[in-house]
């Protein structure tokens, strides 16, 4: 899992993202947002954000930032 967001660099914790400590319908932990947001992508993968203005960023041009990250 990456330990920086995705789109900004910034060092988050996703263990720490995924610590909302409830379960979605689907068992999908929710996040905390204090720590971080997340997003799932089309390729099946969870991406971890520093906050929703980087998770908003990476949502309008996905492909950009995993070029950039990879």
């Amino acid at each position: 899992m990456n330990s920086t967001c995705m789109v900004c660099g910034q060092a988050i914790d996703p263990e720490g993202i995924k610590a909302g400590g409830s379960k979605t319908r689907a068992n999908v932990a929710v996040v905390n947002p204090s720590q971080g947001s997340r997003q799932l992508h089309d390729d099946g993968k969870w991406y971890y954000f520093c906050g929703n203005n980087c998770r908003a960023q990476f949502i309008n041009t996905p492909e950009h930032f995993i070029q950039l990250r990879t």
